[in-house]
């Protein structure tokens, strides 16, 4: 979430940041020109980050382009814990990630986001109490590149559980700002965006990361 595109090499490590994310603060702490509270205060992503260049280099571009599209959101307890789920798919090898998964043909981007949550952890969610943090375009360890629009939200009703056994073992409330070493490197990157209040990141996963998402 800044004024430039960002490039973030996964493998960096971490700090934990000690302000809320951005997206959960009040207006009057956004800059009006940015709505940034965090590029406004002069701060930087935390861990090893290079900012990559967004221009494109080599043939001309020819076609459209189409992507696969990953909604996902983070429940924000209030504590300041997130919610995550760990793999049970051996292609993750047990790493935590985010909840959400694929937008599906005609749904809307928010109502996909509340489907999401609702099949995976129970609860449900209603589309005005989501607050999109970070659009986040994602180069995966397998070449192909996605959309991955991040949400959060501190309203649900229900009580999170494992919904889909088969998918996921357990579920872990997580600092976003010290998350733990077996989350997935997207997962990671996107924690560390959210946690300085990223608007919009690029993000590539190294060929050695298991899965293709969050």
């Amino acid at each position: 979430m800044h004024h430039g595109m960002q490039g973030t090499d996964v493998q960096g490590n971490f700090e934990q940041s000690c302000q809320p994310p951005a997206c959960l603060l009040p207006p009057e702490h956004l800059d009006p020109t940015t709505r940034n509270p965090r590029r406004a205060q002069g701060a930087t992503v935390p861990g090893d980050v290079r900012r990559a260049s967004t221009a494109h280099e080599g043939p001309p571009l020819t076609g459209l382009y189409h992507s696969v599209v990953d909604v996902l959101v983070l429940l924000h307890r209030q504590d300041g814990r997130v919610l995550l789920l760990r793999r049970a798919e051996p292609r993750y090898a047990k790493q935590l990630t985010i909840v959400g998964g694929h937008l599906g043909e005609r749904e809307w981007v928010d109502a996909g986001a509340c489907r999401e949550v609702r099949e995976e952890v129970g609860v449900r969610v209603e589309p005005e109490d989501l607050e999109l943090c970070c659009t986040a375009h994602l180069l995966a360890a397998d070449g192909r590149r996605r959309i991955v629009l991040l949400f959060t939200t501190q309203t649900w009703a229900g009580e999170p559980v494992n919904a889909e056994p088969h998918r996921h073992i357990e579920l872990v409330w997580a600092e976003p700002g010290e998350p733990p070493a077996d989350c997935h490197p997207f997962t990671r990157a996107l924690l560390k965006h959210f946690v300085v209040g990223d608007l919009r990141a690029n993000i590539s996963l190294p060929p050695s990361s298991e899965g293709s998402t969050a």
